[in-house]
């Protein structure tokens, strides 16, 4: 059983919120004309108290790309099991220090 930080994956998730070039939170689609999309809000909505409770991730945008959701789960689930620092999610947005 893993026991997630919760609060470390909101944190990490709101650099998230914004107009980002998400290359590094995709699959490479060679149709796309841009990586570029808008996410208007994410949260994380756990709707009990039990530890075995079954958390939600809500993330509102006006388009995503091929696995972008899927790829942001991947790494929001390694921070939340402590696997992975909150700060690699602003890290990969940052595509001139990460282009690939």
């Amino acid at each position: 059983m893993y026991i997630m930080d919760i609060q470390s994956m909101v944190v990490a998730a709101q650099p998230l919120v914004g107009t980002h070039d998400f290359r590094n939170f995709c699959k490479i689609d060679k149709s796309s004309l841009t990586n570029m999309r808008r996410i208007i809000s994410v949260d994380i909505v756990i709707p009990g108290t039990s530890n075995y409770d079954v958390c939600q991730l809500v993330i509102v945008g006006q388009s995503f790309l091929w696995h972008q959701i899927r790829c942001i789960i991947g790494i929001l689930l390694l921070i939340g099991q402590g696997l992975e620092e909150i700060g690699v999610v602003k890290e990969l947005l940052d595509i001139e220090a990460k282009p690939r």
